[in-house]
This record gives C-alpha cells, sequence and structure tokens, in this order.
C-alpha cells in the first residue's frame, strides 16, 4: 500500500512539470520530463532592521504588550526589572517595576533563577492586574517558585505592594531513583 502511495505521489508531482527556466526557448527533444521546476518569480528584497536601538537591557526575556494595546512595550530582565516604553520611535524606557528585593537572582551559568516571566490578565484593560513568575530565596541556597499576581497604578507604573500570590512552589532540587523504590 505504501509503494503504491509513494509511487502516486511521483505521478502528481511529475504532472504539469516544465523543462528548466534555461530550457525552456529550445524544442523538446525527449517525450519523458525528467524535473520539476518552480516557475520564476519576482522576489521582493527583504532587510532586517533593528528597532530601538537607542534602548539597551540587562538580561532580557520577554517583550510584549498589554491586550488591546499597541502604543506601550514592556521588557521583563530575568535580574528582577521590567521595563516600559512607548512604541514611538525614540521614547524612553521608564522603569514599571524594580523587583530585585524579592527576586532571587543566581549568577551561576545555567542558573534558572530570577524574574522568569510575565503575562497580562486577558481583561487587563479593566481590572488591571499583571501575572509574574520569579524565583525567591527560601535560604542555604535554595529556591521556590512564585506566581504572582499585581496590579497596576497607570500604563506606567506597577504597585509592587498589591501582590497577591498564587502558587508557590519549593525546589526540589536533584531526584535520584532508587531501585528499592520499584
Amino acid at each position: 500500500m505504501l509503494k503504491l502511495f509513494g509511487s502516486l505521489m511521483l505521478i502528481a508531482l511529475t504532472l504539469g512539470c516544465d523543462d528548466p527556466p534555461a530550457q525552456r526557448s529550445a524544442p523538446a527533444t525527449k517525450k519523458a520530463r525528467q524535473l520539476c521546476f518552480a516557475p520564476e518569480k519576482p522576489y521582493a528584497a527583504l532587510s532586517i532592521e533593528e528597532p530601538f536601538t537607542h534602548l539597551t537591557f540587562d538580561e532580557p526575556l520577554a517583550m510584549l504588550q498589554a491586550p488591546g494595546d499597541d502604543s506601550r512595550w514592556y521588557v521583563v530582565e530575568r535580574k528582577a526589572r521590567i521595563w516600559s516604553f512607548e512604541t514611538a520611535a525614540l521614547s524612553e524606557k521608564i522603569l514599571f517595576a524594580d523587583l530585585r528585593d524579592r527576586v532571587a537572582y543566581g549568577t551561576r551559568p545555567g542558573s534558572e533563577t530570577g524574574l522568569l516571566g510575565m503575562a497580562f490578565h486577558p481583561d487587563f484593560a479593566r481590572n488591571r492586574r499583571v501575572i509574574l513568575s520569579y524565583t525567591a530565596s527560601r535560604g542555604g541556597g535554595e529556591y521556590r517558585s512564585i506566581v504572582s499576581s499585581f496590579t497596576t497604578v497607570d500604563p506606567t507604573t506597577l504597585d509592587e505592594n498589591s501582590e497577591t500570590l498564587l502558587l508557590q512552589l519549593d525546589h526540589l532540587g536533584l531526584v535520584e531513583w532508587f531501585p528499592a523504590a520499584a
């Protein structure tokens, strides 16, 4: 069955094929066509431009906009700061939130600590809620993952005292297999 399907696909792909573009003006001398070529098409020139080149960030991990508002960007830095700026070409960044007092940021290579994520509530325009995911210290080099909801004062300021804890999970560290448990 598979062999039949493969043969049908090969036939379907070769139907309507044409000679290579370079040979189109020459008369066809073979009855069977051997190759299929896509027709020549003009392609638009593409270029890549860096937007907001006047702004710099320290370990950015997310760049997002609030639902229904394309006039402002938010940039989340792993080192526990969130910056905001207007979409206008030369706007300056404004500190939206500085959570360094509660976020644990590890400096070891490969460390998965810090401010790790941000999401706007789907009804953000009405309730002004922002969800943040970060790590906090438990002491002794141990961490816990936190997911909390915050509210904003305005589009440029997070109310850092409005935190509502949604989820807290202690990092368990290395998980090992014990044969006696099987």
